[in-house]
């Protein structure tokens, strides 16, 4: 960030600031944990909060700030506060979480939000996704189909697609 903002470059830091790391909350590990975008204020860059959960919130902030950016205003820093539903990984029952607290921001989840948007506007109906669910299962259920019955792949195709065939002269190793 600070390389970023002493170049003035066109950039966006997006933090997705769900409120916890491995096994603890970031009121725990974090001193600025409530004000995480104020961070970017000792790089003297632009600095946003928004409620990640919205996205029609998200898009407008983020279509200002990449005009910003793109104007040549400098380097932004965004912190988009969320939740993680689940714990850090599966091995982590995420059990150090109040009920009352996951049962809040369940009800925040974007997606049913948005939906909820998308049908008090008009836009969409119940039945459209039903039909979008029903045809995204579907297409879960062929792709995996195909996974577990296509052939493992030779090892000699380990590294294919893995490295460009671009030129890398006057690049540093």
């Amino acid at each position: 960030m600070n390389l970023a903002a002493i170049w003035n470059l066109p950039v966006i830091f997006f933090c997705e600031h769900n409120l916890y790391g491995m096994g603890a909350s970031s009121k725990e590990t974090l001193v600025m944990w409530d004000s995480l975008h104020e961070m970017a204020a000792a790089y003297g860059m632009s600095r946003y909060e928004v409620d990640g959960n919205d996205i029609l919130e998200v898009q407008a902030l983020m279509q200002k700030i990449n005009a910003e950016v793109r104007s040549g205003k400098g380097p932004a820093f965004v912190v988009a506060r969320t939740y993680r539903l689940r714990g850090h990984s599966v091995a982590d029952p995420a059990d150090y979480r109040p009920e009352d607290e996951v049962d809040y921001w369940a009800g925040q989840d974007p997606i049913p939000r948005f939906r909820g948007w998308l049908t008090d506007e008009g836009i969409a109906t119940v039945e459209d996704f039903e039909e979008i669910d029903a045809s995204v299962e579907e297409e879960i259920v062929v792709a995996a189909e195909f996974g577990e019955s296509s052939p493992w792949p030779e090892s000699a195709s380990l590294y294919d697609d893995v490295y460009t065939d671009r030129p890398t002269e006057g690049i540093p190793a």
